[in-house]
């Protein structure tokens, strides 16, 4: 997929926002998925020009940074597209993969950040260094089991929610309030 200039996105806003043509409209005309037109003006709207300037692939976030990001998006119910916009964040794919490694593994955020730190700090750690670290690390997991807590909380209720809506009554009217 080519790479579009700020001025081809800014473009694309334009006609969206004019009214001018639909996502998929604008996306058949420029040759992309009608998902990148509809990013491109999430992020014109909450960031301005910022939003649909070019960005190195290679983007670096801290571990602290993804985190609040995922929480962020776990407390609202916002979609990967949304927080990808909020935060300015190049792919709603890159939040995807964080929130697969936090739900699986999450110690691989962690371990992204002792790698970060590592290259920064001598080779000897204090002693305190490492306590920092292994708190650190239980936060994370308490973190990660309250929210899958949550998360199934979450399902059941809606599930539960569902059940309720869809039965009948027994003769398949509402009662009568005589």
């Amino acid at each position: 997929m080519r790479k579009f200039t700020e001025t081809e996105k800014f473009e694309a806003v334009q006609q969206y926002l004019n009214g001018n043509a639909s996502y998929r409209g604008i996306a058949e005309q420029i040759g992309i998925d009608h998902k990148s037109v509809r990013k491109w003006v999430g992020l014109y709207r909450a960031h301005g020009m910022d939003g649909l300037r070019l960005r190195s692939s290679c983007t670096n976030y801290s571990v602290t940074f993804k985190l609040d990001v995922l929480k962020d998006m776990m407390e609202t119910g916002a979609s990967l597209l949304a927080t990808a916009v909020k935060y300015n964040i190049s792919s709603p794919q890159t939040v995807l993969r964080w929130k697969r490694q936090l739900m699986d593994r999450p110690e691989t955020l962690l371990s992204l950040e002792k790698e970060e730190s590592a290259v920064k700090r001598d080779q000897r750690k204090t002693s305190d260094q490492q306590d920092a670290l292994e708190k650190a690390l239980a936060a994370a997991e308490a973190e990660n089991e309250r929210l899958r807590m949550e998360l199934a909380y979450s399902k059941k209720l809606r599930a539960l929610a569902q059940k309720k809506e869809s039965s009948p009554t027994k003769n398949g009217r509402k009662p009568s309030s005589s």
